[in-house]
C-alpha cells in the first residue's frame, strides 16, 4: 500500500508550512546476485522500514518557483543532492513548479546504509503530489521516484517490501515478521562513527568477484528470491569488503553475537548493524553498554 494511502511520516501543520520527519530502513538481508550491461547491480533483498533514526525536514512555500535548501550538515551540497533532485523530478512531472525554502536537519547517520537522501526524497515528493491541484497518479509518482533514486520508491509504501532488480521492484511484504517468527524479539540499531561510501562498496565488491561470472543481459536472469529459512535469509553480500576494510565493524558484529543477539547483519553497504534478540535483559544490557560507549543505538521492538 502506497504511504499516499496511509503514510508513516509525520506531518505537522499545513501549508504554507509543514513538518516531515522522514524515517529510514535497514536491509533484512541482501544479495548481490548479478551485474547488468550498463555496471548497475542486480539485487535480492528486504527493505524494512523502522521509525528512527529519522530525519527533520521543514517546509515553507515560496512565491518563487525554486527549491532553497539549508541542511546542519556540512557535507550536503545544497545543489546536487536526492531533495533537490526530488523537486526537480516532480515538477519536470507535473508540469507546475512549486516554490520551497527547505530545511533538513540530519538525524539518519549519512555513510550509515540506511537510506535517509532517499526517505527525505520521498517524503518531498509525497508532499509535493499532496500538495498539488492535480496529484501525479501513484504509477507516476513511482516513476518520479525511480528517477529519483533505487530506493526512493521503496519509500513511498507503508510496509516491508521484497527488492530485486536494482531495488527498484517492489513486491510488499507486510507479514515478514510473522512468518519469520519475530514477532516481539527485540531489534537493536548501532550507527556507528565509520562512514562507508556506497559506490566504493560496490566497486571493492566488483573487484573481488572479477573471476565469477556475474553479467547478466535481458536473456540471462539469476535472480532467485530466498526461501525464508533461518540459515538464508540474514545475510549481506557486502560484508566481507567492507568488514576488510572496516576491521571494526566486523569486531561490532561479533560482539553482538556475544551479547545474546540471535542474528547480527551489516545493513546495506553499512556502516549500519542490527541485532536481533530474543531476551529483553539481554537486549537492554546491550543497548546500555553501548550507550555507556558512545555508540549511537536505536532499539526497536519487532
Amino acid at each position: 500500500m502506497l504511504m499516499n494511502d496511509a503514510s508513516p511520516f509525520s506531518i505537522a501543520g499545513s501549508s504554507p508550512e509543514a513538518i516531515l520527519h522522514p524515517g529510514c530502513k535497514i536491509n533484512l538481508f541482501l544479495r548481490i546476485t548479478g551485474i547488468l550491461p550498463n555496471g548497475y547491480h542486480e539485487l535480492d533483498t528486504l527493505f524494512y522500514p523502522l521509525s528512527y533514526p529519522r530525519d527533520t525536514l521543514r517546509l515553507r512555500q515560496e512565491h518563487s518557483p525554486t527549491f532553497h535548501l539549508h541542511c546542519n550538515e556540512p557535507d550536503i551540497d545544497p545543489l546536487h543532492n536526492t531533495l533537490t533532485k526530488a523537486w526537480k523530478a516532480f515538477t519536470e512531472a507535473s508540469g507546475k513548479p512549486v516554490g520551497l525554502h527547505a530545511i533538513l536537519e540530519k538525524g539518519i547517520p549519512h555513510g550509515a546504509g540506511l537510506g535517509g537522501g532517499s526517505s527525505d526524497a520521498a517524503s518531498l515528493l509525497l508532499f509535493l503530489n499532496e500538495s498539488a491541484d492535480h496529484p501525479l497518479s501513484k504509477t507516476e509518482l513511482l516513476a518520479v521516484a525511480t528517477d529519483v533514486g533505487a530506493d526512493v520508491p521503496f519509500f513511498l509504501y507503508d510496509t516491508p517490501c521484497m527488492a530485486s532488480g536494482t531495488g527498484n521492484l517492489l513486491t510488499p511484504y507486510p507479514n515478514i515478521v510473522r512468518d519469520l517468527k519475530l514477532q516481539g524479539r527485540h531489534l537493536l540499531l548501532l550507527c556507528p562513527a565509520s562512514v562507508v561510501s556506497t559506490p566504493w562498496a560496490y566497486q571493492a565488491w566488483d573487484a573481488a568477484h572479477l573471476k565469477q561470472d556475474l553479467l547478466t543481459d535481458n536473456k540471462k536472469q539469476n535472480i532467485k528470491h530466498v526461501e525464508f529459512s533461518r540459515a538464508d535469509v540474514f545475510e549481506n553480500s557486502f560484508e566481507q569488503v567492507v568488514f576488510a576494510r572496516y576491521p571494526e565493524l566486523r569486531l561490532l558484529k561479533e560482539k553482538l553475537y556475544a551479547q545474546g543477539a540471535d542474528i547480527a547483519v551489516m545493513s546495506g553497504s553499512g556502516a549500519s548493524l542490527f541485532g536481533i534478540f530474543s531476551d529483553q535483559n539481554q537486549a537492554e544490557a546491550a543497548e546500555q553498554y553501548w550507550n555507556d560507549r558512545h555508540v549511537t543505538v536505536f532499539h526497536h521492538v519487532l
